[in-house]
């Protein structure tokens, strides 16, 4: 009679966490052996790079008040609640609520790692074991995981994250005797499936997963690694599970679907209202893995995810950086559009006057040393390429080969020796570890850059002074010949990359990049090459700096914005969206050398002119061409 007495006043309290009994002993031990292991990655200083967030309890955000500015608020229906209870919450079937917490989703500075801090508790994962209507002889337990801030390339408060382990059972008891026969790691909007036999999953204690938690989106992965993600609810980036890591064994709490907590059966959404997906996101009871578990990892699941090469490449380095940045200049539209709108209309308006205030014709391909405009010596230069397409195309060849014998070098050094583990220690993602591994494939990549551009000069030159482009074989052996100048063409490149890697030295590399504009042509006609590049760009400094960043944009950021494109409109591999933008590299890069050498030549044609002579020189050589 006690007993009967006890069991039916705890069920008038159900509001509250769902009691550990509320569950059969199967239920419990099945959760507990397969409860995963988060594997997160370490931050060393807080606020800095790193994972700061661990999985919590959901119930830490609610009935707090004075934390922060305004604490949490409850918005939604008629009136707003401030620092609302888990009673406040509002019935299933309102999704139209928000918990708004402190700070600023779009600007967090340091905001959501303090406000952890304060309201952090014992790392906690919530387990469900669940079936499927229509699906019978299939059981799943689900692990969810609450983050309080999400933190890529979609900023909001609240995160929800899960896996699943897949069962051929019709209950706990048959699910413990039989074992699992595969895994679900949700990835943004689906996920990724392995056999629970199979090589990709890592298993501790024997019946453990691990789970390699993605910094900032905390997505879950099989391994460490930095990984494509393309999504519509997060938009595109790259998700980081490289090390160090720091391993997060959580508590486990079984959620009865016949008892669930109020805050388990809340519809709103965990975070405050933002535009898209900087939103708020929804709880478990709002996914469809809730209710359709099997059919959620059948039909959104795939075998395998995207990782991108050690060391990075052109392509996804740049895709990386682009989609951070691209989602820095979103959350400020976002956050302040009248001001972010403003600034953008403004370097619109720039580039158009600056494109307006050159003059692009006559093209002017002969003589060599001729005044040119800025205009004029990006059309000769297209003018030049499509002279001799096939010779362009057989020097450019060399970089696609350079970059396979690069990537190949990297795969070997880093996978095969004891290099690799060096790399995993400084952290890849750290400027030490990044630069060791770039610096790997920097050793074909760098000197064939150096070649490509030294040759197509050569090339440009002989064909002006012959009218037809030397054979390939020649070319070849006039390379050969300027070797010298090839080696300070490569020795320049690195000394400028090794000083951009540091803040301090990046006005440096500016200045010598204005005054060594035309230092390699320079080296084609002459002695004391730097010295000649000094005597030719005073006073025109700023147009040399402007000129090499059209080269740049020719030879360094066209390639791999083709490759990006190629990447999110297609689901090709990593692999052949390099080669494509390898093949665009080819075509494109030999026009910064040429673009350089009629620099050189324009300057020189100014020098013998003397600063008194006219422009017009520049139409008068283009109507005789």
């Amino acid at each position: 009679m006690v007993v009967w007495v006890s069991v039916l006043v705890s069920s008038l309290f159900v509001a509250s966490a769902v009691p550990a009994s509320a569950a059969g002993p199967d239920e419990h031990e099945l959760i507990d052996a397969y409860l995963p292991l988060l594997r997160v990655v370490e931050q060393p200083v807080p606020c800095g790079p790193g994972e700061p967030y661990r999985v919590m309890r959901p119930e830490a955000v609610l009935g707090v008040d004075g934390v922060g500015r305004n604490g949490v608020v409850l918005t939604g229906g008629e009136q707003d609640i401030a620092a609302p209870t888990e009673a406040d919450l509002p019935d299933p079937g309102d999704d139209s609520w928000h918990l708004d917490y402190p700070g600023n989703a779009l600007r967090p500075k340091c905001d959501y790692e303090e406000l952890f801090d304060a309201w952090r508790t014992a790392p906690t994962v919530f387990a469900r074991v669940a079936t499927e209507d229509g699906r019978p002889g299939e059981l799943v337990v689900q692990y969810w995981f609450f983050y309080l801030y999400n933190d890529w390339n979609d900023r909001h408060e609240g995160d929800w994250e899960m896996i699943q382990v897949h069962f051929k059972a019709d209950d706990a008891a048959e699910a413990r005797l039989v074992g699992p026969y595969q895994v679900a790691f949700a990835q943004h909007e689906g996920a990724e499936l392995s056999d629970w036999t199979g090589d990709v999953l890592e298993v501790v204690d024997e019946t453990r997963p691990v789970v390699y938690v993605a910094a900032g989106s905390h997505a879950s992965y099989f391994r460490a690694a930095r990984w494509f993600g393309k999504s519509a609810a997060s938009g595109f980036g790259c998700d980081d599970t490289r090390g160090p890591h720091e391993d997060v064994t959580a508590e486990v709490e079984l959620l009865d679907d016949a008892q669930l907590p109020r805050w388990a059966r809340y519809e709103g959404r965990w975070g405050e209202q933002r535009p898209s997906f900087n939103n708020g996101p929804t709880g478990p009871i709002s996914k469809r893995q809730w209710t359709e578990p099997v059919s959620w990892a059948d039909e959104e699941g795939r075998r395998g995810a995207v990782d991108l090469p050690s060391g990075g490449t052109a392509v996804t380095d740049a895709f990386c950086t682009a989609t951070r940045q691209a989602s820095i200049v979103m959350f400020g539209l976002f956050d302040r559009p009248l001001a972010m709108g403003l600034l953008i209309v403004a370097l619109l308006v720039a580039l158009v006057m600056a494109l307006r205030a050159t003059v692009w014709t006559p093209v002017v391909t002969a003589p060599l040393v001729v005044r040119r405009r800025l205009g004029q010596i990006v059309s000769t230069a297209l003018a030049l390429i499509r002279r001799a397409p096939r010779q362009v195309m057989r020097v450019g060849a060399l970089l696609p080969i350079a970059g396979a014998l690069g990537a190949l070098l990297q795969a070997i050094v880093l996978g095969g020796t004891d290099v690799g583990d060096l790399a995993d220690v400084a952290d890849r993602s750290s400027g030490s570890g990044g630069a060791l591994a770039l610096a790997i494939g920097g050793v074909f990549v760098l000197p064939a850059t150096a070649t490509v551009s030294v040759t197509t000069m050569l090339m440009v030159e002989a064909m002006i002074d012959r009218g037809t482009p030397p054979a390939f074989r020649e070319l070849v052996g006039m390379a050969w010949s300027r070797r010298r100048v090839i080696g300070m063409s490569w020795g320049l490149t690195v000394a400028a990359l090794l000083a951009m890697t540091t803040v301090v030295l990046f006005p440096v590399v500016i200045w010598c990049l204005a005054r060594w504009a035309v230092a390699i042509p320079s080296a084609l006609h002459g002695s004391h090459p730097l010295r000649r590049s000094t005597e030719l760009t005073e006073g025109m400094r700023w147009r040399s700096l402007g000129l090499a960043g059209v080269s740049v944009f020719f030879s360094s950021v066209l390639p791999p914005t083709v490759g990006i494109a190629v990447l999110l409109i297609t689901d090709w591999s990593f692999g052949v969206v390099n080669v494509v933008a390898s093949v665009v590299g080819t075509l494109f890069a030999p026009i910064a050398g040429i673009m350089q050498l009629l620099q050189w030549a324009d300057l020189e044609a100014r020098a013998e002119e003397g600063p008194g002579a006219s422009d017009e020189v520049e139409a008068a050589v283009g109507s005789a061409g």
